[in-house]
């Protein structure tokens, strides 16, 4: 503690006011050294009316840290002594006890918080609030509850859901993977304030996610009481000016101005830990594997891209029929990654051959449609033509007897070189007894991926946004049981954030994000603590295309990153502001006017 009574990071334990572990913690739990030292932080913020955020690295055990001050809370607890009104630092000005305490979770650490307060301090007493069974609960019921524990997509979909953590009124709210707060104009970010509180405490190791607005956009979500007014307002103007990158004195200058400022507001409410300063943990090997393109995918590729760089109106009708129902930056990125993404193969000759014969041979219901009128055959039709070379696929193969005879050649999707290269490395991981976390940013993806596999004969496990919460545990524990299971496939948003998966010390990241905190928590799910083996990441990257440009442009981000949580000086050289497609956009244009005028 330094000579303001603060705790730091480098804090001698035996000064510290919590010595030991909770005594409502199960006799088999040790807190590390540093985790006993984040339990101080978060007691001394709370008994000093500070939120605060928890930003220690991934795989460090926040979670173990946070149900170590929630059973010190309750531990702590002594009901006030109604003759002398005398109240224990355990309980709030009124004399409550410290809890009901409310956790907000994404769906896919649900399950995993559940059994982690039963491992960790079962006598702590949890209330799942989440599915249908949470509405026979009364919030007056739940209040006799230490800890309810609810996600963000339970309370982002349902009003009655938000009205209900509103009369809970939790004492503490505690927000995991807290950077889902990072935008004030989203919705769950507005429902979220709403719901009052005592204390606020965020957790998230990457609190800086794109820019320096967004690390503001948080800090104002815990403590709104302190940043707002005049002063917010300013620091928002000094966050989001914009100086021409060819001015280079005024740009380096306001970049220094920018960390620097940031680095002061960050300082009082941020306890942020990286691995490699308090435990001795594997190595974390990152390389990049660059590959070709398949020439069906060159085509959709060009075609996409200049139907970006130009106007959409100039694209070519029918060779890629899925681009004008979705966000060309979004069609661009997926051209780079597998041509079957897209309707090439099923031109609309053969869609209309397709509903015909499914039409004079299947049900209303087996088609999923409402009658055999001829509106809906017409919006059925329609309805294929949105659909991409593999979703079509598996019509094909659902309605084989029928239409089998017009689907792609089996297994053609092997034949993108990124296919390839995946089928390639999982092979030789498992030669060597390596097992492999899989991650893609989109579900059809991981359908293309769980079929190669299929064919292969490779066994595999899958989390994806489709997934059921309640099968999500279960397949994890699946995968960390069974070292017969070489690969689990995973979607970013679904499985890269707050998953323990140790049991595998290889990544693949079949694609990018364009925020590079995605991919590092994503690589991060193996390369935390309990992890014995090295770790190596492996990104694929197509060439030529737009995936090298957006792992360029997220390594300048991560940069900034690292400058404001001080691994590196107070510099910076380019424009946090420039979203990752305003930057590759720019750098093709310029590619485009040079290879006009070469």
């Amino acid at each position: 503690m330094d000579k303001n009574g603060l705790i730091k990071p480098s804090s001698d334990l035996s000064e510290l006011p919590i010595s030991k572990k909770p005594s409502l913690m199960d006799a088999d739990v040790q807190l590390k050294s540093y985790q006993l030292l984040g339990l101080n932080w978060m007691n001394l913020l709370h008994s000093k009316g500070y939120s605060g955020i928890l930003a220690d690295d991934m795989g460090l055990g926040k979670t173990c840290q946070v149900i170590s001050f929630i059973a010190q809370l309750v531990d702590s607890y002594t009901p006030p002594d109604e003759e002398d009104g005398d109240y224990e630092d355990g309980e709030d000005d009124n004399g409550n006890p410290p809890w009901p305490n409310l956790i907000v979770v994404p769906p896919s650490t649900y399950e995993n918080w559940l059994a982690e307060f039963e491992r960790f301090a079962p006598e702590i007493s949890v209330m799942p609030y989440y599915g249908s069974d949470r509405r026979n609960i009364d919030p007056e019921e739940a209040r006799n509850y230490h800890v309810v524990l609810t996600t963000y997509t339970q309370v982002e979909r349902q009003h009655e859901d938000l009205e209900f953590l509103q009369q809970l009124s939790p004492h503490a709210a505690i927000f995991d993977e807290g950077h889902k707060l990072k935008n004030p104009k989203t919705l769950i970010y507005k429902k979220m304030m709403r719901v009052p509180s005592d204390w606020r405490l965020i957790l998230s190791g990457t609190p800086i996610q794109n820019n320096l607005k967004e690390l503001l956009s948080v800090l104002h979500f815990v403590e709104p009481d302190l940043f707002k007014g005049d002063d917010f307002e300013r620091l928002q103007t000094i966050f989001e000016a914009k100086v021409p990158s060819k001015d280079v004195h005024n740009f380096a200058a306001l970049a220094k101005e920018r960390v620097g400022n940031a680095r002061t507001i960050m300082a009082p409410f941020i306890l942020q830990r990286r691995k490699d300063d308090v435990i001795d943990l594997a190595k974390k090997i990152e390389r990049n594997i660059v590959v070709g393109m398949h020439p069906d995918q060159k085509l959709i590729y060009d075609e996409i891209k200049g139907s970006y760089l130009h106007q959409p109106k100039t694209a070519k009708r029918g060779a890629v029929a899925a681009i004008k129902s979705g966000n060309s930056w979004i069609q661009l990125k997926k051209a780079a990654i597998h041509p079957q993404l897209f309707r090439r193969h099923f031109t609309d000759s053969v869609l209309e051959e397709m509903v015909e014969l499914l039409w004079s041979s299947c049900s209303e219901d087996e088609l999923y449609v409402q009658s055999k009128e001829d509106r809906h055959k017409a919006l059925l039709l329609a309805d294929f033509k949105e659909k991409s070379d593999f979703e079509l696929h598996t019509w094909c193969k659902e309605f084989k007897k029928y239409i089998g005879h017009l689907d792609i050649p089996d297994r053609s999707w092997e034949e993108a070189p990124k296919v390839k290269k995946l089928l390639e490395l999982v092979r030789g991981y498992m030669e060597t007894g390596d097992r492999v976390l899989v991650f893609s940013r989109f579900e059809m993806v991981i359908n293309i991926l769980r079929d190669t596999l299929y064919f292969a004969g490779i066994p595999y496990c899958e989390l994806t946004g489709q997934t059921n919460t309640a099968d999500r545990f279960p397949e994890i524990q699946k995968f960390t049981s069974d070292a017969s299971i070489p690969v689990f496939l995973l979607t970013t948003g679904a499985g890269g954030t707050g998953l323990n998966l140790t049991a595998a010390n290889k990544i693949i990241l079949f694609d990018q994000s364009d925020n590079p905190q995605d991919d590092v928590q994503a690589s991060n799910r193996a390369h935390r603590i309990g992890q014995s083996r090295d770790v190596e990441v492996v990104r694929l990257i197509t060439r030529d295309t737009v995936e090298g440009l957006i792992y360029n442009s997220c390594v300048k981000k991560l940069m900034l990153a690292a400058c404001v949580e001080g691994q590196f000086g107070a510099g910076g050289d380019g424009d946090e502001e420039t979203s990752v497609e305003e930057e590759c956009r720019k750098l093709m244009l310029l590619e485009s006017k040079e290879s006009r005028e070469g």
